[in-house]
Order: structure tokens, then C-alpha cells, then sequence
């Protein structure tokens, strides 16, 4: 999904102007969405050790 991310940014901007940084923030969102998991689910499995 990100690594398109560029292509939808691109298509986005031709159609309005305002997108491409509500496509940053939900980028950003993701993949600190992504870290927060990753760090939860290895907490979980330090705990069941």
C-alpha cells in the first residue's frame, strides 16, 4: 500500500490541490499505526516467555 502511495499522491494533486498532505498524514498515521503494533505484539510474546 505505501509503496504506491507516491502514484495516489500524484493523481490526487492533479485532481485537487489540498490531497497530497492528507495523503502524508495518513501515510505518517500508518506507519505509526504499524510501530505501535510491532511493539505490542512483541511485548506480548517477551510476556508468554
Amino acid at each position: 500500500m505505501l509503496e504506491r502511495l507516491p502514484m495516489y499522491r500524484e493523481a490526487a494533486g492533479q485532481c485537487m490541490g489540498a490531497l497530497p498532505e492528507r495523503f502524508d498524514v495518513a501515510a505518517g498515521f500508518a506507519e505509526n499505526l504499524q510501530e505501535h503494533l510491532d511493539l505490542h505484539s512483541s511485548k506480548r510474546i517477551h510476556a508468554q516467555q
